[in-house]
């Protein structure tokens, strides 16, 4: 690392992480050399050793690539448009699939949201009721796949543009309402209603 140039450092940084600063190579390159002679004892083994990890975390990369395009191939024979909303991967897509099963099966929204454990429930004593959250019922695998989508949904990116403008126009009419600022996946779930 030492005979390599910031800037070139800097880019093959930015290959892997677009988001990379150079101030950032910069650091590393001022570590490297306040750390001086870091040669340690079995040098050669724990470089060995990390050069197969890397290896290997580079074949489970090249194994899930293969996996995402096999679900890909399989999700076409449903007729579900879910990896058409910005924010749902293939593998959510496939996920939210597997959780729910066919939608047809939920005459609502409201029961799809019940199921996922996202609606209040009521409870009451002699006529007194107050809604509470649901979080201990239905499906806890549908419930954070809800979550993380409603999460994604009101997102602002580096961009400055919204991943979902609806969704975000709703989250924000909703805190200057004074509700808590909280991401609604129930509401999230109304919009899937016949995908």
């Amino acid at each position: 690392m030492r005979n390599k140039p910031v800037d070139e450092l800097f880019e093959e940084f930015k290959a892997i992480a677009s988001n990379t600063r150079k101030s950032k190579i910069e650091f590393i390159f001022e570590c490297v050399h306040n750390d001086g002679d870091t040669i340690r004892e079995y040098l050669e083994s724990r470089d060995f050793i990390t050069k197969s990890l890397a290896r290997y975390l580079e074949q489970q990369k090249e194994e899930i690539a293969l996996i995402d395009s096999e679900i890909e191939k399989m999700l076409r024979y449903f007729d579900y448009k879910l990896t058409t909303i910005t924010g749902v991967s293939i593998a959510t897509a496939s996920k939210l699939i597997a959780e729910i099963g066919d939608i047809r099966r939920f005459p609502s929204a409201d029961k799809l949201a019940r199921y996922a454990g996202i609606a209040p429930i009521k409870f009451s004593s002699g006529g007194k009721g107050k809604e509470q959250s649901s979080k201990q019922q239905g499906n806890r695998e549908l419930h954070g796949l809800f979550y993380f989508l409603a999460v994604s949904m009101v997102t602002v990116p580096k961009t400055g543009k919204p991943n979902q403008p609806v969704f975000y126009a709703y989250y924000q009419r909703k805190i200057s309402e004074g509700a808590k600022a909280r991401r609604n996946p129930r509401r999230w779930s109304a919009s899937c209603d016949g995908w």
